[in-house]
């Protein structure tokens, strides 16, 4: 635990304590309830908390947050609504594979999926379900390689330190790739991917990740996959994350945002440190910012741009190989963004949704 909180940003660590928080609970009499079973809970106050996580649903626009929460916008976020989410712990992430299926993820080892654009959803899985496909994939893979292969030991190894753990750990990215194929990283090297968005299967066993670090962000293009970690953690896939190989990252810091733009491939983490490639990873130019202030959130525009966020809620374009500063600002803690189709960015952060125009819209 210390490892974790040691690496992490104000932000994290706050998503960190509302977990524990919200895992002691109390609903009547002292009874601690389970957040895994207890819906979220309906409250007119419901933009206005933490989020954490937004996507595009079509012309719906669906957040994410502390608690189980999840709202949806019909009008660019001008207007919300509270969906009906099943449990009430925090999720960090939602993604969409189109206008109305898609996924949020969270602590617990949490999944959830809706087919309604996200005003409705269900659990798919929760962290004892997630111990289950480990133990489950180490048992057959040791079947078939035998005890002694290489990456029989590690997934026995992996099913072993889960079991030991318990259920509690937390997603922290979830991507779906060109082909709809889906990939959700997690603390700890947690690692899966899907094919369907139900039925998920290990593959932490399959990357160079010996002391498990935490995999904080995961982005695709076409054939490529490339995940950021903690301590400098860079891999790149080049075959659809068959195979990962480790990139010789630029800085031994924590990623927690990586973007794949055409040619380009941009990591940015820790006190604004900020790295550009424009050979797929086989060599850097920084482009950090001037003050050390962590860079939070990003997006790859319609048209192709990636935008950074820092903790500040300031806003930079990648533009060449450096960052070119915005006028404009985000809220502060800002940990997601989306572009909607007029080039409008809608963040989610410390104080819920924020809509802000930005001068780097794919429309201008």
């Amino acid at each position: 635990m210390q490892a974790f909180r040691a690496s992490l940003t104000p932000l994290f660590l706050a998503i960190w304590a509302i977990s524990s928080t919200a895992s002691a609970d109390v609903a009547s009499k002292n009874v601690v309830v389970d957040p895994i079973k207890r819906h979220a809970y309906m409250t007119p106050k419901f933009k206005d908390g933490r989020l954490l996580g937004v996507a595009n649903a079509g012309s719906r626009v669906v957040a994410v947050g502390e608690r189980g929460m999840a709202i949806y916008s019909d009008d660019g976020g001008t207007s919300w609504n509270q969906a009906s989410v099943p449990v009430s712990v925090t999720l960090t992430v939602v993604r969409f594979l189109d206008d109305h299926r898609g996924f949020a993820a969270g602590h617990n080892g949490v999944l959830l999926g809706t087919t309604d654009a996200g005003a409705n959803w269900e659990k798919i899985l929760d962290g004892n379900d997630v111990i289950k496909l480990y133990t489950d994939f180490a048992n057959q893979i040791e079947q078939q390689l035998g005890s002694d292969d290489k990456l029989s030991l590690r997934a026995v190894k992996q099913a072993r330190q889960l079991e030991a753990d318990g259920p509690d750990k937390p997603w922290l990215d979830l991507t779906v790739d060109a082909n709809g194929e889906l990939w959700l990283t997690g603390a700890y090297g947690l690692l899966m991917r899907s094919k369907d968005g139900t039925n998920w299967e290990p593959w932490s066993s399959h990357i160079d990740n010996p002391r498990g670090l935490h995999l904080y962000s995961i982005a695709t293009l076409n054939d490529e996959v490339v995940i950021g970690g903690e301590q400098g953690l860079l891999l790149r896939s080049t075959d659809r994350g068959e195979t990962f190989n480790r990139v010789e990252g630029p800085y031994e810091g924590s990623y927690f945002f990586v973007c794949l733009a055409d040619t380009k491939l941009v990591v940015a983490g820790l006190r604004g440190n900020t790295y550009i490639s424009d050979d797929h990873g086989a060599s850097f130019k920084s482009a950090s910012l001037l003050r050390p202030i962590s860079i939070t959130a990003g997006l790859v525009t319609r048209s192709g741009t990636p935008i950074l966020v820092d903790q500040t809620g300031g806003v930079y374009k990648v533009v060449g190989d450096r960052l070119e500063t915005s006028r404009q600002m985000l809220g502060s803690d800002t940990s997601a963004l989306v572009e909607l189709a007029n080039g409008t960015l809608v963040a989610a952060g410390q104080a819920g949704v924020s809509v802000v125009e930005s001068s780097y819209s794919s429309s201008k």
